[in-house]
């Protein structure tokens, strides 16, 4: 299926700038269009997993079915124009988060209320902003969701991280947790924001919530 106009990488590029897309996006606009076969972002997955091996020589990209001698002169050109120019290279690699204190809510285990956190990092996977609050026993899931991915918005974030806990926090996640994690994920989607992790965090440790 064609991707909407504000799903695709050039039209976000336009509206919220080229920091704000991750390697992918900027792989399949570099890229331009795929074949009848292979489509743009399927040909961008396939170059980002042989970058994360190291720089790719010719003959290893010519040989990606969908990708003719132009496409791949383009990404090497573009690689290396930003080597040389911009420091900056091709990655596909996420922020190193070892455990919850390496994104910013070391003290987490010491309060007595339920927070969540978030941390958005731009498309160059640098950290924008850390934020917290407190969940109130009138907030629903989808109200915690919602206030995240809009601040999400207006940082033109390309990806977040999220924590949720306290000091009696369990790390056994109950309904409500499941369900943030359910609604962060289908607002992720449709915002095409990349969730690095989502995590429960209390005293005796953390834990991460997968989809």
């Amino acid at each position: 299926m064609e991707q909407l106009s504000y799903e695709r990488p050039r039209e976000r590029l336009k509206a919220r700038g080229a920091s704000s897309l991750s390697a992918m996006d900027l792989l399949q606009i570099i890229i331009g269009s795929g074949s009848s076969k292979v489509s743009a972002a399927r040909l961008a997955r396939h170059i980002a997993t042989l970058f994360k091996q190291g720089v790719p020589t010719y003959d290893e990209l010519i040989a990606v079915a969908g990708l003719g001698d132009a496409k791949v002169c383009q990404v090497l050109a573009s690689y290396e124009f930003g080597r040389r120019n911009l420091n900056a290279s091709i990655s596909t690699k996420v922020p190193s988060l070892d455990a919850p204190t390496d994104a910013g809510f070391k003290d987490f285990y010491r309060l007595t209320r339920r927070y969540i956190g978030y941390v958005t990092f731009d498309g160059a996977d640098q950290k924008i902003k850390l934020r917290r609050s407190m969940v109130t026993p009138d907030m629903s899931a989808g109200l915690i969701v919602r206030k995240v991915f809009a601040e999400a918005l207006r940082d033109n974030a390309a990806s977040i991280t999220i924590a949720i806990g306290y000091r009696q926090q369990t790390l056994e996640p109950t309904a409500f947790e499941l369900d943030i994690v359910k609604g962060a994920h289908e607002v992720a989607s449709l915002m095409q924001i990349r969730i690095i992790q989502v995590v429960l965090v209390s005293a005796s440790g953390y834990k991460e919530l997968r989809k």
